[in-house]
């Protein structure tokens, strides 16, 4: 918050390129404050937790799940992060090597599905 507060416009101030200058992980969690005030049905992140140290990235875990229990949100995620894959019912693994996705239910042993992309 202190960082927040020090901005010349809080949450609104720009931080893109010709903007504010933060570093990752100070983007990576005002990105996210800035997701949390939206209400919408679906949050969409992509690597949420990058460049932040292991608490922190904990913490927004944390916090994250509790709040995807309270507002019923959905959540659509990409990353390869343990931490924050840990959070998903389901994962999609997407095979580089190979012309095929993998998608991995949580809730049960993993067998993956394939589907091919053709």
């Amino acid at each position: 918050t202190e960082v927040i507060e020090a901005l010349p416009n809080g949450l609104d101030t720009w931080i893109g390129e010709h903007g504010v200058r933060l570093s990752g992980g100070e983007r990576r969690r005002l990105s996210l404050a800035r997701a949390y005030l939206v209400r919408a049905p679906w949050l969409l992140l992509d690597e949420p937790t990058e460049g932040l140290d292991a608490t922190t990235e904990r913490c927004v875990a944390e916090r994250l799940s509790a709040r995807l229990a309270r507002t019923g949100q959905g959540l659509v995620m990409v990353s390869h992060r343990p931490a924050m894959v840990a959070l998903c019912d389901r994962q999609i693994a997407v095979a580089p090597a190979s012309n095929s996705i993998v998608a991995l239910p949580t809730d049960t042993v993993p067998q993956p599905r394939r589907y091919s992309r053709d």
